[in-house]
């Protein structure tokens, strides 16, 4: 009864309850009155921040201050409690726009004054655009290496005629030697040799009959080709010539 009168002041003094088991009970039921109010007024106070559950500990009897505040540690942290603990981060204020030029600081080139007496400029004339004359172009006729029809018929006409007169002075040559054996002969009896000549003699007489007989083919002159040609030959008994060869070659068909 004392306790009570303590923890409600101005109330009249009652009875004590019974029978004596009754009196933790009520204890406990103010305790959760007080702190169903506590709570209620705690929720009116805050913003609305969802539904949120809402826990109430049964504890054994004890005394009333630690169990007040065993239920506020319980309580989870209110909405303004976070904010204190997590300052909200102002944002850096924005760059200040360059500010506009105002109308006067804008300047106006002053306007130019045409003198009405000042002749008008005439504009300059293009120079005139020469155009380079073209160039003339020289056209190289080529060259024809093939031989005419008439260039044909001439070679192949000089060639006839020069075979035929080296056949002619092949003929001659050989009758003027026949006749030179002949001369030969008829001063040795029996053909045995010169009489009266010696083979030194004879050599000469033999090497002069051929270089009368010498002469340059028209066809290798109309080629222009020019050379020795080496020659053996054997005369026989009768001054006429057994067998002929060139030993040396002149490089040219129609010199051979």
């Amino acid at each position: 009864m004392t306790a009570f009168a303590e923890f409600a002041p101005g109330l009249i003094a009652t009875p004590p309850l019974r029978p004596q088991w009754f009196r933790p009970l009520a204890l406990l039921l103010i305790v959760l009155v007080h702190a169903a109010v506590f709570v209620a007024s705690r929720a009116a106070s805050r913003p609305d921040l969802g539904a949120e559950p809402l826990e109430v500990m049964l504890s054994a009897l004890g005394d009333g201050p630690q169990d007040q505040q065993a239920q506020e540690a319980a309580q989870p942290p209110s909405a303004q409690d976070v904010a204190d603990a997590h300052p909200q981060e102002t944002p850096p204020p924005a760059e200040a726009a360059p500010a506009s030029p105002s109308p006067a600081e804008l300047t106006v080139p002053p306007p130019q004054i045409v003198s009405p007496s000042a002749p008008p400029v005439a504009a300059a004339k293009p120079k005139p655009v020469v155009k380079p004359k073209p160039k003339p172009v020289v056209v190289e006729e080529e060259e024809d290496d093939q031989p005419t029809a008439a260039e044909v018929r001439a070679k192949a006409r000089a060639k006839h005629l020069a075979e035929v007169r080296a056949k002619r002075l092949e003929e001659a040559r050989v009758g003027k030697a026949q006749e030179a054996r002949h001369a030969m002969r008829r001063g040795a009896p029996d053909g045995a040799g010169p009489s009266g000549v010696s083979r030194g003699d004879y050599a000469g007489l033999l090497l002069a009959e051929v270089n009368r007989h010498r002469f340059y083919p028209s066809a290798a002159r109309a080629e222009g080709a020019t050379g020795g040609v080496g020659v053996a030959f054997t005369i026989g008994p009768s001054g006429r010539v057994v067998s002929q060869a060139i030993t040396r070659s002149s490089g040219h068909a129609a010199l051979d």
